[in-house]
């Protein structure tokens, strides 16, 4: 009988206690049966270690997946994120810190795009709407937009709203994308040779799109779209391409400087100039793009500062328009794409009643937004918007000709027209189809077009009130101007309370302005109990002009008009508001310098061709930073006080005020005054090189000459 196996001998450095318990043989512990084997084991039929780890099989399994994941998600990727995850494979990563840092990207894009529910901006100054909006009758406050703005505790079980997506009352307009699969097919390089970035392309195409495009639309977008994407050049050219793109540029809020229509370095600029290359060589041509091309540029123009410049792009379009008979009844040969694209852009450019719209929604290229969350894309029933947008134009067009065309009018017949012209805007108001309604609107052009009927219907019981007898003007009409000015103003707070004033939107300007200086020049005579409802209003203004100010160089000119108008009692409003003027003294100093070479150069190119348009067109706009000065109330030149003195004789101050600079020049050098900025004109011109060949002429060095001569 074998003899049984013993524990060794206890190592002689332990000491065991006599008292111990006697030593018993050490059998170790019994493995623990597998009553379950993992699946990859039981299809494999091996046998299962089951550790607390996974099995051998079973990690090899999940590696397998790992990497079927990786070449799942390098196949669906944009390019620029596949090049990306290349690039750390090639470093050495491993499978699971590469999908670890996927993973983490994914979530850190997704708590960036998607806003909090019930999500909106703070009113500054106050946080609470004025109480002078709260009144009965008031039906923006029975909207669903001031229901959600107000948060869930307003909204009961009962309620649902006229859309199955909710959310496009709860998240801002900008945090939605465009959904077009058009965007897709552009290629950058067949349009324009200033970008050749596919992504930058279709983003500032989206922008456009989703900003100036929805209340002030040049074109079909759909018959655009089309032919940009397969390289058509019917409803599509470069000139067209470029315009949009420049007007774009506003409203991109990657680029920097983008209010800077001087600076040469901008991509707004670039585009513009291009643009302006290409109207010139199509001078004389009667094309549909080039109408659609002059309405986007005068936009781009007023943006800018220079409407006068807009307005001529617009002159050139309507004889244009009137050369394609654009308005004449359709001939029977035009299919339903050119009579839709026709038709379209003659309601653009004029918002003439003389072509009958169209009943179908597709002739007016709707496009979906897509919201983070959402279930789905949401479609803006671009139709309904377009046919409504016309009918009021028609209403303007007919306020415009009566008011603005040199008509006489006399008291009775501004009664009978402004009485007629509110009997309409009453009727196109109430027939609003829906999705346009008050309780129903969200959208930032929706909110713009109701806002713009009251601004309409202020004007004219303004109009009424100032130039008639006070008997004429009863106490309904009182109470009828006074609830539009109450309803403008609660819609401005919506816009703002959902979108914010942030992203570009050029009409938003007119109307802050409207509202900003009407509630400047009341408070000095406010009570106290409406003084800081009013306050409120302006800070509002302030901070609206303010963010516009980043987009578009208009917006800074209102914004300091506004801000002198305050008045010096209510100049601590300004420290409500955070506006930061954009670039410092090194981007000022560049502005400067880049409008006095371009005034130097364009003034000598007028002078050698006085019909040189693009020259004229840039001292245009250094005519207008000058006025810039004049609104930061600059000091004026001695010059210039003098130059005023012959205008008894119907002389331009303009021409005479350049008489006598340069002897003024001369004797501020005598008395070393301005002497920095006078050695900064003097270097800028001898860069010139007409400047130049003078003075090789003359045979003198730079140095022998001062801004004198």
């Amino acid at each position: 009988m074998p003899r049984s196996l013993l524990p060794g001998p206890a190592p002689e450095s332990l000491h065991v206690l006599s008292q111990s318990p006697p030593l018993v043989p050490n059998l170790g512990r019994r493995r623990k049966a597998i009553t379950l084997a993992c699946e990859p084991c039981r299809q494999r039929k091996s046998r299962c270690v089951r550790r607390r780890t996974a099995c051998h099989y079973r990690a090899t399994l999940e590696e397998q997946g790992a990497y079927q994941e990786l070449f799942r998600i390098l196949a669906t990727k944009p390019m620029h994120e596949g090049t990306d995850i290349l690039r750390r494979i090639q470093s050495g990563h491993d499978v699971e810190s590469i999908l670890d840092h996927i993973q983490r990207a994914d979530l850190q894009k997704q708590a960036h795009v998607v806003p909090n529910h019930y999500y909106q901006y703070e009113f500054p100054y106050r946080k609470e709407m004025p109480s002078f909006l709260i009144q009965e009758g008031n039906q923006y406050l029975d909207s669903w937009l001031y229901k959600y703005s107000l948060g869930e505790a307003r909204i009961s079980d009962g309620d649902n709203p006229p859309t199955e997506y909710p959310i496009i009352y709860e998240a801002p307009y900008h945090a939605a994308e465009m959904v077009d699969p058009l965007l897709d097919h552009i290629d950058a390089r067949k349009w324009t040779c200033i970008i050749d970035d596919n992504k930058l392309l279709r983003k500032l195409l989206e922008t456009y799109f989703m900003t100036e495009y929805p209340f002030y639309p040049a074109f079909q977008k759909n018959y655009f779209l089309e032919d940009m994407a397969t390289g058509r050049s019917k409803y599509c050219s470069s000139l067209l391409v470029h315009a949009v793109l420049a007007s774009a540029c506003h409203g991109y809020s990657k680029m920097s400087h983008r209010s800077q229509f001087w600076n040469p370095r901008t991509l707004g600029y670039q585009f513009l100039a291009e643009a302006r290359r290409l109207w010139e060589l199509e001078i004389g041509n009667a094309r549909l793009t080039n109408i659609q091309a002059a309405i986007v540029l005068s936009i781009v123009h007023d943006a800018n500062g220079s409407d006068e410049v807009g307005r001529s792009y617009l002159t050139q379009a309507v004889a244009a328009a009137h050369a394609m008979h654009l308005f004449s009844t359709p001939t029977t040969n035009s299919d339903d794409v050119e009579y839709n694209a026709r038709a379209f852009t003659a309601w653009a450019l004029f918002g003439l009643q003389g072509i009958q719209l169209s009943t179908q929604d597709d002739c007016y290229g709707d496009f979906g937004l897509r919201y983070p969350s959402a279930k789905g894309p949401v479609s803006i029933n671009y139709a309904n918007t377009f046919r409504t947008f016309s009918e009021f134009r028609v209403i303007m067009n007919d306020v415009a000709a009566v008011f603005f065309s040199g008509f006489k009018n006399t008291p009775d017949t501004i009664v009978d027209r402004i009485k007629g012209f509110c009997i309409r805007l009453d009727s196109w108001y109430r027939n609003l189809p829906p999705g346009l309604r008050a309780t129903e609107i969200t959208f930032p052009w929706q909110l713009k077009l109701h806002i713009h009927y009251y601004n309409l219907t202020v004007y004219l019981l303004e109009t009424l009130r100032m130039t008639t007898a006070p008997a004429l003007v009863d106490e309904s009409v009182q109470k009828v101007l006074s609830g539009a000015k109450i309803k403008m103003e609660t819609l401005l707070r919506l816009y703002y309370q959902r979108h914010g004033f942030e992203s570009y939107d050029i009409f938003i300007i007119i109307l802050l302005a409207f509202v900003g200086f009407m509630h400047a020049k009341n408070l000095e005579n406010s009570e106290m109990a409406d003084l800081e409802s009013r306050r409120s209003t302006v800070v509002l203004v302030l901070k609206g002009l303010g963010d516009q100010s980043i987009n578009c160089y208009v917006a800074k000119v209102v914004l300091r008009l506004l801000k002198g108008s305050i008045g010096s009692e209510n100049s601590f409003l300004l420290k409500e508001v955070d506006i930061v003027e954009e670039g410092g003294e090194e981007d000022r100093a560049m502005e400067e310098q880049s409008s006095a070479r371009l005034v130097a150069s364009c003034l000598l190119r007028c002078k050698h061709d006085p019909n040189d348009l693009d020259a004229r067109y840039f001292c245009y706009t250094t005519v207008a930073k000058a006025v810039r000065a004049v609104s930061l109330s600059a000091p004026l030149s001695a010059s210039h006080a003098i130059g005023h003195q012959p205008g008894s004789f119907n002389i331009g101050h303009g021409g005479t005020t350049c008489i006598p600079l340069l002897a003024f020049c001369m004797f501020n050098a005598c008395k070393n005054a301005n002497n920095n900025r006078q050695r900064r004109s003097v270097d800028i011109l001898l860069e010139q090189d007409t400047v130049k060949s003078l003075l090789a002429d003359k045979k003198a060095s730079d140095g022998d000459f001062d801004l004198g001569d």
